[in-house]
Parts: structure tokens; C-alpha cells; sequence
């Protein structure tokens, strides 16, 4: 999850809001609907860690933590 954290975070150096952006070690991709502060991306980080500790119970694979999260943060509302 923190590659994700930080490929968003360089993906809004270079993109804008709309474009879809890919993140090595994941299959999905997905739309950067807004800029997010690096700081709310942390907390975002934190709060699906404590969700996903529960519910994958240590079996989850990185890549399908990854998309997880992926899918955790457009269930936010910023990312889809």
C-alpha cells in the first residue's frame, strides 16, 4: 500500500484530475478524480490498513492488497 500511496503521489505531479493512472504491482487501474494532499493519502493509507488486517487475515497477496486498496480509496469518493 505504500507504493500505491507514493505512485499516486507522483502520478499528481504529472497528471490532472480525469486521467487514468496505472501503479506497478497492481492490475487494476483507475481515475484520478481529484488532488489529494499527501497527508490525507497517508490517512487513507492507515484507516484501509486496520480494515484489511481484519479482513484479509494475512492471506492477501501484495498485488491484491494493492488493487484492495485501490478499490478502498474510490469507495472514498475521489479515486474510481
Amino acid at each position: 500500500t505504500q507504493g500505491v500511496v507514493e505512485a499516486l503521489a507522483e502520478a499528481q505531479r504529472v497528471c490532472l484530475p480525469g486521467d487514468r493512472v496505472s501503479v506497478t504491482g497492481c492490475t487494476e487501474r483507475f481515475t484520478l478524480s481529484r488532488i489529494y494532499s499527501l497527508a490525507e493519502l497517508r490517512r487513507l493509507r492507515k484507516r484501509f490498513l486496520g480494515i484489511a488486517h481484519v479482513a484479509a487475515s494475512g492471506t492477501a497477496t501484495r498485488t491484491e492488497l494493492g488493487d484492495m486498496f485501490l478499490a478502498f480509496l474510490s469507495q472514498q469518493g475521489g479515486l474510481s
